[in-house]
């Protein structure tokens, strides 16, 4: 046999530029030749042959031979207990088409059965054959069936032998108290089962779906992931996601119950956890598409191990936790055994969402702003009692008191206690709090148009309003208490916490702005003095560096359409002519006088003190004449309360003057007037 050799020259000769053939028969054109690959040659051209080599035409038989049986099983070298070298079996591989037809009947609804390859040409499984064993009631119920055949009793006699061991073994151990043994857990949580389970400290019920064996980095432990089902929602959809519960390998048996996740019917309380859960799904549900809150719990931030505590007011944006943290939350998959939800029924951010404890629309005459949220509208699924315990525990929101993006526990969330009160007790005078109100409240409304625009579309469209004046005379509790009186929540923020560079001042502030718009919210810079200071003509670093601050910032401010407050303690200083003419309202805080001084002091002591003859004791002359600002005031009765709960009594105006004895020497006798009596 002659064999055939790679040539340099094409194999048909051209004649201006078109292909020439000769004269044979047009049959011999549609016939196909196979030529397999042999060894190179001397001078190194690849040699083909006309019959495949030898070694080939072996395995090509082996493979036809095999294909002859319905089940292959794979053996491979090992040690047993006592040292001896044995096989074991490593694989089992189904080739029977009937065989294949029964695989994907009994594990059609099998969480990863495609691992298993149960629609490709060669199912392959290998011990302990979970899906058999989780699914075995419908595998002994094909085999008796019509449908069953040689095969399928053949590939049921091998597996049966496989499992019964496995089957006695939990049997023994489950029979009485209930105990399992590491090696044994898998077969606890049989996918669709219900679970229960803890997760950052709180009961779940989960839907099992598979486990799996991992060993820990650098020879850690063996740990058993179990993959479990719950209902999320990921900002779009409500539906079905995917937590991992982990179990580190132990020694002997422990008792089911007292594993960290098991199956639901080993808990002690099955009809109480169920009835709590149901409750908290009912919150999860009205929780999670948003609103504004108070929360008093651990939060839990992405790429965090521990968490940390919050006590303060968060603000529940699941959308805006995923836009930030877009690899923390996956899309959730569709609701089972539920009709799925039809798309949210309008992206438009003026389309207010679910109002804090589904509180209804604000009485007539009332101008306090519902706790609405600019987010979409999300349909609230209809969940059966036992969905409704598959919801999560933790809602996504954001706090703002840390500026930080987190998970939230829905059982430490509670509504806000409004302090509706704080405002009208400001010491200020009467037509200045009623224009602050009738702006803030008006600029704040939801999805209300603005009537008046710039020239230009979208620009100006924001409320800016300058507080100036010493400290502790009012400026920042002006703008927490309207922000309260309206129910409206608050973006705190100091300068500083924006950045020194200007990429990163830009960055902070629009993220704040578009926060605040989303949320509805007001915002308060405390101490902008950076951002408003003239612009000169100056080229020391400084110089330049303050100018660009303050460019920024005013080219954010144009486009910004919310409430904004800046505070400053410099009432004299020199404002850069572009900032001063963006200001709607300006408002000077002057030092404290002694008739403003006596109303803050009854202000604050007025709910405090126990009794009226408590409160007849007290001078609030000689209080009002002592040199102090409101934040001292505050600070002194701080104390005074503090004193008065460490010695078990109720606070009186000897506490107060105990405390102020002390702050006379830490302020120096130039801070005082008239002592007290």
């Amino acid at each position: 046999m002659a064999p055939a050799r790679e040539k340099t020259k094409p194999p048909a000769a051209e004649v201006n530029g078109e292909q020439t053939r000769t004269n044979a028969a047009a049959d011999d054109f549609s016939t196909v030749k196979r030529l397999y690959e042999g060894k190179r040659d001397e001078e190194g051209y690849q040699r083909w042959e006309e019959e495949p080599p030898a070694e080939m035409q072996e395995i090509a038989a082996r493979k036809t031979q095999r294909k002859a049986h319905p089940v292959v099983l794979r053996y491979v070298k090992s040690v047993d207990e006592s040292g001896d070298k044995v096989f074991r079996l490593h694989s089992l591989v189904v080739q029977s088409e009937a065989l294949k037809d029964m695989l994907r009947d009994i594990l059609a609804d099998y969480p990863g059965a495609d691992q298993y390859g149960i629609h490709t040409d060669e199912p392959t499984f290998e011990p302990p054959f979970q899906p058999f064993y989780h699914r075995w009631d419908r595998f002994e119920a094909y085999v008796n069936s019509a449908h069953s055949s040689r095969d399928v009793q053949l590939l049921h006699s091998i597996i049966d032998a496989e499992l019964q061991p496995i089957r006695s073994q939990v049997a023994s151990l489950t029979r009485h108290e209930g105990y399992i043994t590491f090696n044994l857990l898998w077969t606890l949580y049989c996918p669709g089962s219900l679970i229960f389970g803890r997760l950052r400290g709180a009961d779940h019920v989960f839907v099992a779906k598979r486990t799996k064996k991992r060993q820990m980095p650098m020879g850690g432990p063996l740990l058993l992931d179990i993959m479990l089902d719950c209902i999320d929602f990921d900002g779009v959809k409500f539906g079905r996601c995917e937590e991992t519960i982990s179990i580190m390998e132990y020694i002997g048996e422990q008792r089911i119950s007292s594993l960290i996740t098991h199956p639901l019917e080993y808990h002690p309380d099955r009809t109480g956890l169920m009835k709590r859960l149901s409750a908290r799904g009912d919150r999860y549900l009205n929780l999670a598409k948003g609103g504004y809150h108070q929360y008093n719990g651990l939060m839990y931030q992405a790429n965090h191990f521990e968490p940390s505590w919050e006590d303060g007011r968060i603000v529940i944006d699941c959308a805006g936790f995923v836009k930030q943290n877009p690899y923390h939350c996956t899309p959730c998959r569709a609701l089972q055994d539920a009709e799925q939800q039809p798309p949210p029924q309008s992206a438009n951010s003026n389309v207010p969402a679910a109002s804090q404890g589904g509180n209804a629309e604000a009485d007539a005459g009332d101008d306090t702003i519902t706790n609405t949220l600019s987010m979409d509208v999300v349909k609230e699924p209809e969940l059966t009692d036992e969905q409704k315990c598959m919801t999560r525990s933790v809602v996504r929101g954001f706090s703002l008191t840390q500026k930080k993006w987190a998970e939230f526990q829905v059982d430490d969330i509670t509504n806000i206690v409004w302090n509706e009160d704080a405002f009208s007790k400001l010491v200020m005078p009467q037509a200045r709090k009623r224009l602050i109100r009738a702006l803030i409240r008006e600029q704040s409304i939801p999805g209300q148009k603005q009537s008046f625009d710039d020239i230009i579309q979208g620009k100006g469209q924001g409320l800016i309003m300058l507080l100036s004046g010493p400290p502790g005379t009012g400026k920042t509790l002006t703008g927490e208490s309207i922000a309260d009186a309206l129910r409206l929540p608050l973006y705190y923020v100091t300068a500083s916490e924006l950045g020194d560079r200007i990429e990163d001042i830009e960055k902070s502030l629009t993220k704040v702005f578009s926060l605040a718009h989303r949320w509805h919210s007001v915002v308060l810079i405390d101490e902008a003095d950076a951002f408003l200071e003239k612009r000169t003509d100056e080229m020391s670093p400084e110089a330049r560096e303050r100018s660009k601050r303050v460019a920024a910032f005013l080219r954010l401010l144009e486009y910004y359409k919310g409430t904004l407050l800046l505070t400053t303690n410099r009432s004299q200083m020199a404002f850069d002519d572009a900032f001063a003419s963006r200001i709607h309202l300006r408002l000077f805080f002057r030092e404290l006088d002694a008739e403003t001084r006596k109303q803050i002091w009854h202000n604050f002591l007025s709910n405090l003190l126990p009794t009226s003859a408590a409160k007849e004791q007290v001078n609030f002359d000689a209080l009002a004449a002592i040199e102090i600002n409101g934040r001292e005031i505050k600070n002194v009765v701080k104390m005074a309360r503090l004193l008065a709960k460490s010695e078990r009594e109720e606070l009186s105006y000897s506490h107060i003057r105990d405390v102020m004895e002390v702050m006379e020497i830490t302020l120096g006798e130039g801070r005082t007037g008239a002592g007290g009596s």
